[in-house]
């Protein structure tokens, strides 16, 4: 009777750390299994709408973000470079090409993990860069100051670029093979 007691107990045990912990486990990074991805870029562009995927919309609500419609905004991230190199503060970055049509869209450098109280929120708007023809850009991402359009690195060795835009339809049809990000290529490491 207590031997079965216990297979019981240990029973319920292990299905409880499971079904708790695979929870848990999708909330905090099931979000990256529904993502989008455009060369070194993911973000959800189906989200904001009715059918945001629920792993999506549980991310959401554990983070308190607010969300902008789909033709509101989108935001974009990348963590690796195009080679799928991790970025990091200690080296230069090119980012170059052309965006979606967006009434404006913006460009950050935000670090990975803890926030240095050095770190001044710096980012750069579209309507605000040196183009070049076709409407194609580049921009140097670096620690140190560089000419034309530049954006400094944050403090913390690891940080991530996130190209936020708003007022676009671009990215309304999902699977959408026609729309290019921006390039980002790294240089210089010290």
């Amino acid at each position: 009777m207590l031997r079965n007691a216990f297979y019981i107990l240990f029973t319920l045990a292990i299905a409880l750390s499971t079904g708790f912990g695979s929870a848990y486990y999708m909330v905090e990074n099931g979000r990256q299994l529904t993502a989008s991805k455009y060369g070194a870029w993911y973000g959800w562009p189906d989200s904001g709408g009715a059918d945001t995927h629920p792993y999506r919309r549980a991310a959401l609500a554990r983070s308190g973000a607010l969300q902008l419609g789909r033709a509101e905004g989108v935001v974009f991230t990348a963590t690796k470079d195009d080679e799928g190199e991790e970025l990091t503060s200690k080296c230069q970055y090119r980012i170059f090409g052309s965006t979606p049509d967006a009434s404006a869209w913006t460009l950050r450098a935000v670090p990975v993990g803890n926030r240095s109280s050095a770190d001044i929120e710096r980012y750069l708007v579209s309507d605000k860069i040196n183009r070049i023809e076709g409407g194609n850009f580049e921009i140097e991402v670096s620690p140190k100051i560089q000419p034309g359009n530049w954006l400094p690195t944050p403090s913390a060795q690891a940080f991530a670029l996130k190209l936020s835009f708003y007022d676009t339809t671009a990215f309304l049809v999902l699977g959408n093979d026609e729309v290019r990000l921006p390039a980002i290529e790294r240089g210089n490491c010290s």
